[in-house]
């Protein structure tokens, strides 16, 4: 995908994720990417390694496709035969892949953007619809006293003073008016053949991975379910008496998933875990001595540049003139001819705006780490798979570029925590929630977080870490990682606490429990306004009745959840009128409005009771058959290529589920409840003794979908049932090809 040939495969219909990826020019750096590494080669043993290892996994992968004949039914379908030309620079550029997929404050800043300029509302009014993070991080006080006593001249903040803000929104709206006025709108035709494509795209039986694309990348959305859940206990508060770790990483779940149970085994170390295509090495698991879990940081590691010029040749930048240089992208369609992409750059990076409407009328430049020419992040990878202890574990993140991970550690007697990555310092008045002009200094980037000065703790105090996307650090902390609001909801992280603080020793069976908790806090949020509620229908008062003696507990068994969930999607629709988005998911806002009123929506508080009350009334109505919260809540697995055309029913498959947005077992809900987001991969790591380690995936270890190993780990993932990964012996199953100089199939 990132090189850009999807519509060679699929068609005219593919060109707009084409588009998109080549404008941002994945493959384009990560050749550059590769070739700085093999600069590298003769002067770094790790970084030699590390292309000695890549260079045997893309002979593995193209012998495969030389050896193989019975391509998978959706390539024949597609009339698709691979070409045997994968290279270092395609798992490069997969990492780089990810890393958008992780990476949330490019949406952020899009939505605020739009927000402002597009839909007119004041940087005061964007503040109470979007507010600032409040609850648990994941180290605390003590952990930074290492950290905090450093001396720097390069403290930053965390919150932005509103009067600063202001003055950066009113120099945006300035250069709008400017454009406009002007007339530099040279973006208008790629942005129509952007929403004719969408709206075919949305109407038609088209590819599944493309849909995604186009829905998670183009489309703003703040109603996505996505984030992950680790935690490690210490030995002196588990049953072992050694740590254990725990990891449910929330991604897209597909057919075939995306992730792949492995054991690799060598004769310098062993390791096993799970891994994704593209991947040589085991992204999350153990070895013999160490184990490891992430979770997303979701570091601010991007900036739009709104572009002030006069012209379309150059720009300002911080009082000096810029060229622009044109890159040309040659775009194949299958059955039609070739499209020629004209990609604008800039010092700062490509110009984005052909491919997000929000930003259609003002030339936008994306500056991104993950764009930049180094990228060493798969050297920290395969070094992990190779560390024995505590100092390799971090030494490995040296490397490590992006996307910033909450990297948690454990060996048989201690536990740890890092946040690698290439993190900028900006300058102060930037604080990473707009778009920043660029003849301004707070479009350049000064300098970067050292890595000694990255968060980090050894052994901390409480005796276990938990992330969950929640903030990283205390406000003390002397940079900016993330601003305030757009961390992710508080809810899992806190859960997951509870549920540790709760027990004094805790079990690989309560951690087995625990990742498929249903409880939900955001239930909680919101429980003591029911009290509150003046309900006129008998149904509406007796589903009162019944929140108020629930125990939160969202199963798919629970009439409850299904009152509760029907009323909050409703009344997240509150400022649909000024945003412009059917839901608004920020809890947080929703509960001020019910404490303290809100004047722009329902009015006084009294009145944002009864607005609440009568939204009640209605759902009780509607649901007065009392549905099972599992009846209308459907977790939908879907085929990558099929699964919304009619062959989908074969591929795809749809399951009753419970859980919410923010409980930890993730199950959020979207258009009809049904979602396709979720745990897409769950490991516990006992460190006493690697054999007892519990793996799980959905669907299965096949993506053909005749196979028995299609969807054989369904069931027990859905059950939140494990399977094993035979350790300390030499067993190889069957089809495993094995590499001794030359490549066999076994």
């Amino acid at each position: 995908a990132s090189r850009g040939r999807l519509a060679q495969v699929l068609g005219s219909a593919a060109l707009a994720s084409d588009q998109f990826l080549l404008t941002l020019g994945f493959y384009h750096v990560s050749q550059q990417a590769y070739q700085l590494l093999l600069t590298k080669r003769n002067t770094d043993t790790n970084i030699s390694m590390a292309l000695d290892a890549m260079d045997a996994y893309c002979l593995g992968v193209n012998q495969y496709i030389k050896n193989t004949i019975n391509y998978p039914l959706e390539f024949k379908l597609a009339g698709f035969n691979p070409i045997a030309d994968f290279n270092p620079a395609d798992i490069i550029s997969f990492v780089k892949i990810m890393s958008l997929t992780l990476s949330g404050n490019l949406n952020r800043e899009l939505l605020r953007y739009d927000l402002l300029i597009n839909k007119n509302l004041s940087a005061q009014r964007i503040l109470e619809l979007l507010p600032n993070y409040s609850g648990p991080t994941v180290l605390q006080e003590e952990d930074l006293n290492h950290l905090l006593n450093l001396k720097t001249n390069e403290k930053t903040y965390n919150d932005l003073e509103i009067d600063k803000t202001i003055e950066i929104t009113e120099k945006l709206k300035q250069i709008h008016k400017q454009n406009i006025k002007q007339n530099i709108n040279q973006n208008n035709q790629n942005n129509e053949q952007f929403l004719k494509f969408n709206e075919k795209i949305q109407q038609s039986d088209l590819i599944s991975p493309i849909k995604s694309i186009l829905n998670k990348l183009y489309n703003v959305d703040v109603n996505n379910a996505l984030g992950s859940n680790n935690w490690v206990i210490h030995g002196n508060r588990t049953s072992t008496g050694s740590p254990l770790i725990a990891n449910d990483p929330h991604l897209d779940l597909t057919a075939p998933s995306i992730w792949i149970l492995m054991k690799l085994t060598c004769p310098e170390f062993e390791v096993a875990g799970a891994t994704f295509v593209s991947a040589p090495g085991i992204i999350l698991g153990h070895n013999s001595i160490i184990a490891w879990a992430v979770t997303n940081v979701g570091a601010d590691v991007q900036d739009l540049i709104v572009l002030e010029s006069s012209d379309e040749t150059t720009y300002w930048s911080n009082g000096e003139i810029k060229h622009y240089t044109n890159r040309i992208e040659d775009i194949p369609i299958k059955d039609e001819a070739n499209y020629n992409l004209v990609v604008k750059e800039t010092l700062y990076g490509p110009v984005v705006s052909k491919i997000f409407p929000q930003i259609a009328n003002t030339n936008i430049a994306l500056r991104w780490i993950s764009l930049e020419s180094e990228d060493t992040t798969i050297v920290s990878f395969l070094l992990l798979n190779r560390a024995k202890n505590w100092e390799e574990f971090r030494n490995a993140f040296h490397y490590y570029i992006a996307p910033s991970q909450n990297f948690i550690f454990a060996d048989s007697s201690n536990i740890g925590y890092q946040c690698p990555g290439k993190i900028p310092i900006r300058e102060k008045g930037n604080n990473g929630a707009y778009p920043v002009p660029s003849n301004s200094s707070l479009s350049i980037w000064k300098n970067f977080i050292k890595f000694e000065n990255l968060p980090w703790v050894y052994n901390p105090k409480e005796g276990f870490l938990v992330s969950a996307n929640n903030q990283v650090t205390p406000n003390s902390y002397n940079y900016l990682l993330l601003y305030s609001p757009d961390w992710e909801e508080r809810f899992r992280a806190q859960r997951i606490r509870d549920m540790i603080e709760a027990k004094p020793k805790i079990s690989i069976e309560d951690i087995s429990k625990m990742q498929m908790d249903q409880k939900s806090l955001l239930f909680e949020l919101f429980r003591n306004y029911f009290h509150q509620f003046n309900c006129n229908t008998s149904e509406g008062i007796n589903a009162i009745n019944l929140l108020i003696g629930w125990d939160g507990v969202s199963s798919v068994d629970s009439i409850e959840a299904t009152y509760f969930y029907l009323w909050y999607l409703e009344f997240n629709k509150l400022p649909s009128s000024q945003v412009k988005f059917t839901h608004w998911n920020i809890p947080d806002f929703l509960v001020n409005v019910l404490e303290k009123g809100d004047p722009t929506t329902c009015g006084t508080k009294e009145q944002c009771i009864s607005y609440a009350s009568k939204l009640f009334d209605q759902i009780s109505l509607q649901n007065s058959k009392k549905k099972k919260w599992g009846e209308i809540h459907t977790l939908l697995i879907d085929n990558m290529i099929f699964g919304s055309t009619i062959a989908g029913c074969a591929f795809n498959r749809e399951l009753a589920s419970g859980g919410d947005s923010f409980t930890v077992y993730l199950a959020g809900f979207g258009k009809n409840l049904t979602f396709g987001e979720g745990p897409s991969y769950r490991h516990i790591s006992d460190l006493k003794n690697f054999a007892n380690s519990r793996y799980i995936i959905p669907m299965g270890q096949s993506g053909t979908v005749i196979s028995k190993y299609y969807s054989s780990l369904l069931d027990l993932w859905y059950k939140g049932q494990y399977i094993s990964i035979a350790w300390n012996n030499n067993y190889i199953g069957d089809d495993i090809l094995i590499i001794n100089g030359n490549i066999t199939q076994a």
